[in-house]
Formats: structure tokens, C-alpha cells, sequence
């Protein structure tokens, strides 16, 4: 069960206005039992207050703070599952003595339900609502089974059916930007719908039984490319990473884990949050990119500078589009208590800020900045921009102030140690590096300069033959002497 913040933690909240002037990363904890979805600028979270099973469906924003959205009637609770772009609609489910309901949240009209159900239902869940708040997707429960809906103010509530055989148990899940995609689960398959195509299964992992599922309901991406869930595989359950154009991948487990889950995705389908499991009651939250892989997010945080101290972040259940902002829930390790969060990543390649030092700030500027919501400014790939100190000398990286590896003339140099300042006589003539051997060994030789050092950055020792009138042409020259005598010879005659 999620419990609500400690009245304590209340003043711990930072204000989140929604603006996106740079900034650290940072954590802020939330007055909410339940964080389910944040809005495109993270200005609105959306969840539930209260305890179980009289919670209560809740909007809160950094500038008002916490907003009960009602009852519907005759309900004894509910929670808000999802939120629009702007996060004017929100939308969830209330429960009551005749079951579950799903509702539609506005300002101007309040909390409501979305009218006629298909004939024999019992209950109905409201999922996640597209960008603009016009199309609702969820699961409505019947009598002969569950079935995934679509609904709109001209449609009203439309059932999405079914993938053929078996059990009619179909859910939508999460919907795309323009709500034209759904995503879901149907029996033990993950599922993708479109007008044109219908429902589509999308299959599975290699290795294990036939089963993949959506966990979260923003598991699509804008465009609705890209889908994410966990399937069963030859490993364990494993998140995976759906598009159309590869197909199902799975996304690796870390060293020691079980089992992972992804949960929800970026609007360009580039960074997926989730769940790994390290064994039943151990739990800890991952993001993941294609160049990093996948990571521990509280590792992330404190590599940005969050203090996680006595936290243990848990499912990470919304991101926001454009990847910068997560919440979800954790406990507290000490005493084991539930709390929720939103975290600003804050990304170093879009806040503003010259975070490795190197003169050169955010994307597409800093040679380390694959797109505006890449983590880090630093690149695996460049030596003197990695963070590493790969030559064993205790200096890092090219630094803008001097303070860097003097191996490194910029960024983007191939090594932190050139061979005409690496200390070392490598093309074996008896002389080193550029000064000697000086810099590279802080004063303690004092060689003779190489003369195939040119400049301190030169990556040869290797003096390069001279062109010109250099030895290529001391060795033509007497045949071109003899050549013009020749010439003026039978000028001559």
C-alpha cells in the first residue's frame, strides 16, 4: 500500500514552477500517497491522497500545491492515472459500492464519468488521456470479460475488441501524443491498436513462455513508434523496447538482477524509465538510452549532485516528453516508510551550465552532447572528454581554465597523451617529446627536444620527409642539371 508523505517532509518541497531556466538536477518529494503522471513541462503531477480505500484523485502543481478533485457519485475513493500536455484534463478511475469508474477531470466541469459503458459492464478504468485531453483510452470489465476502450466527446466509449483465441482480456494502457496509437495487454501479450491495422500482438522475447505486458500508462511514445513493457525470456522477465522498425529488443539486465520492467518512455522514445529487481524485496528504480544503457537513476541523481541519503527510489511511473522529468515512489531505508518524488534530471546538455569544463555548453555545442536530453556532457567514445583520466598522469579531460590534461588541445582530441609530450622516445633516435621530456615527467628528465615535434600536440615523433627543396630534390638534382645542359646544347647548334 502507498502511504501518504509525512506531514513533516511537507516543507521539504521545492517550487516547481514549470519554467526551464537552468538549474542542478534535484529531488522533490511530494505530498501525495500516489504519483502517477506528470505533465510535458512537469509543472503537474497527478496521483491520489489519502489512505486506501478512501483515497482520493489529486492534481498537484508546484505554484498551488495540492488539489482534491472530488467524487464521483457515490464513490468512496480515487485515483488520477493520467494528464494532458498542458495538465488541464486529468483522468482516472473512482471505485464505489457498484465498482469501478472511470472519470474525465476539468476545471470549468469537475470530475465525470464518460457516460453509456458497452452493455454488461461492471467496471471501467480510465488509463491515460492523448496531449491535447480529447481521447481517453482505457479497460472496461463485463461480463464477458475485459476489453480495451477508446473514447472521445463525438464517440463516447468504443471497445477496441481483441486479439483472435483464447479469453476476451483485453486493456489500453497508454495512448499516443495525438491518441491516434493505443498500447495495452491482451491475456499474456503486449498489444499495439491503430484504426487501420486494429489490434496487432507484438510478441515476445526469445527464450522463455510466450508472455509480454505494458506496466505503466505512458509505455508510448508521442509518435506511438515506440512501445515499452517486459516480456519473459531466456533470463527472466526483461524490459524491452517495441518499434516498428526492429521490432521487440530487450533493453539487458544489470550484473545480479532478476527480473526488470520498463514502465514508461520519453516522447522520442529515447529514454525509458523503470524497475529493476534484484530478488523479492529488493527493488531499485533504472533509466535507460541507447548510450549509456541501463543505469541505476539514483546513481544518475548523484552523479548530477542529488543527495539521496536514507532514499531508495522505487517504480518510476511517468517521465516527462522531453525526458527531464521523472516522478514515481520510494521508501525510506531506514525506516522503510513510503514517499513519493519528482526528480529534475535536469540534462547536462540542456541546462545551461558548462558542466565537464570544457568551455563548451549543451547540445549541439559540447562535443559530448548527443541531443539535448543526453545526462552528460561527457563522451565514452572521446578521451579527453570521458571523465576518465586515461593516461595515469591525475589529470583530466580538456578543461577550459588550464586545469585539465595539457595532453588534451581540445575536446575532441583522439588521446589525452600525444607522442611528443608523453615522456617516452618512440620513434627511437635518442630524443623526446617536444621539450625534452619535460612537461610529461613534471621536470624530473631533461632530454633533447625531438626535432620531429613540431608543436606539443603532434601524435608522431616521426619526422616527416621534406618536400620542397629538401633531400627529395638533392637527389634529382643532377640529372635535371644534366637535363637543361642538354637542352642548351642543341639550343646551341
Amino acid at each position: 500500500m502507498r502511504r501518504p508523505l509525512a506531514t513533516a517532509l511537507v516543507g521539504i518541497l521545492l517550487a516547481f514552477g514549470g519554467s526551464c531556466e537552468a538549474r542542478a538536477a534535484q529531488l522533490v518529494l511530494l505530498p501525495l500517497a500516489g504519483a502517477f503522471a506528470i505533465s510535458a513541462d512537469g509543472s503537474t503531477v497527478v496521483g491520489s491522497v489519502g489512505e486506501y480505500p478512501n483515497l482520493q484523485a489529486a492534481r498537484w502543481t508546484g505554484e498551488r500545491g495540492t488539489f482534491v478533485l472530488g467524487l464521483l457519485p457515490g464513490a468512496t475513493g480515487c485515483s488520477a492515472n493520467g494528464v494532458s500536455a498542458d495538465g488541464s484534463v486529468v483522468v482516472g478511475s473512482c471505485q464505489g459500492p457498484f465498482g469501478y469508474q472511470a472519470f474525465r477531470w476539468t476545471a470549468p466541469d469537475g470530475i465525470a464519468d464518460l457516460g453509456p459503458m458497452p452493455a454488461g459492464t461492471t467496471d471501467s478504468f480510465g488509463s491515460a488521456v492523448s496531449a491535447d485531453g480529447s481521447v481517453i483510452v482505457g479497460t472496461s470489465r463485463g461480463i464477458y470479460g475485459e476489453e480495451a476502450f477508446r473514447w472521445t466527446s463525438a464517440t463516447g466509449v468504443v471497445g477496441l475488441g481483441d486479439l483472435p483465441g483464447g479469453d476476451f482480456d483485453s486493456s489500453a494502457d497508454a495512448v499516443s501524443a495525438d491518441g491516434s496509437v493505443v498500447a495495452g495487454f491482451d491475456g499474456s501479450e503486449a498489444i499495439r491498436w491503430t484504426s487501420v491495422d486494429g489490434m496487432v500482438g507484438l510478441g515476445d522475447l526469445p527464450g522463455g513462455d510466450l508472455f509480454s505486458a505494458l506496466w505503466g500508462n505512458e509505455s508510448i511514445s508521442a509518435d506511438g513508434s515506440t512501445v515499452v513493457g517486459s516480456s519473459a525470456s531466456a533470463s527472466g522477465h526483461e524490459a524491452f523496447r517495441w518499434t516498428s522498425a526492429q521490432g521487440m529488443v530487450a533493453l539487458g539486465l544489470p550484473q545480479g538482477a532478476q527480473d526488470s520492467f520498463a514502465i514508461a518512455v520519453s516522447g522520442d522514445g529515447s529514454i525509458i524509465v523503470g524497475r529493476v529487481d534484484y530478488s523479492v524485496f529488493s527493488g531499485d528504480a533504472f533509466i535507460w538510452d541507447a548510450i549509456h544503457g541501463v543505469r541505476g537513476l539514483d546513481r544518475v541523481l548523484t552523479d548530477l549532485g542529488v543527495d539521496l541519503t536514507d532514499m531508495n527510489l522505487l517504480d518510476p511511473w511517468s517521465i516527462s516528453p522531453d525526458g527531464r522529468f521523472v516522478v514515481g515512489d520510494a521508501v525510506f531505508t531506514s525506516s522503510q516508510a513510503g514517499f513519493t518524488w519528482m526528480a529534475d534530471l535536469a540534462p547536462d546538455c540542456s541546462d545551461g551550465i558548462d558542466n565537464d569544463g570544457d568551455g563548451l555548453v549543451d547540445y549541439p555545442a559540447d562535443p559530448g552532447c548527443t541531443s539535448p536530453t543526453d545526462t552528460s556532457e561527457h563522451e565514452s567514445t572521446l578521451p579527453c572528454d570521458d571523465g576518465i583520466d586515461n593516461d595515469g598522469d591525475g589529470l583530466i579531460d580538456y578543461k577550459a581554465d588550464g586545469s585539465g590534461d595539457p595532453g588534451c588541445a581540445y575536446p575532441a582530441f583522439p588521446t589525452e597523451s600525444p607522442a611528443c609530450q608523453d615522456g617516452i622516445d618512440n620513434d627511437g633516435d635518442g630524443k623526446i617529446d617536444f621539450d625534452g621530456g619535460v612537461s610529461a615527467t613534471n621536470g624530473a628528465v631533461h632530454g633533447t627536444p625531438d626535432p620531429g615535434c613540431t608543436f606539443a600536440f603532434k601524435q608522431s615523433e616521426v619526422d616527416p620527409p621534406h618536400c620542397g627543396l629538401g633531400a627529395e630534390v638533392a637527389l634529382v638534382a643532377p640529372v635535371i642539371a644534366w637535363a637543361l645542359r642538354r637542352r642548351m646544347q642543341g639550343t646551341a647548334r
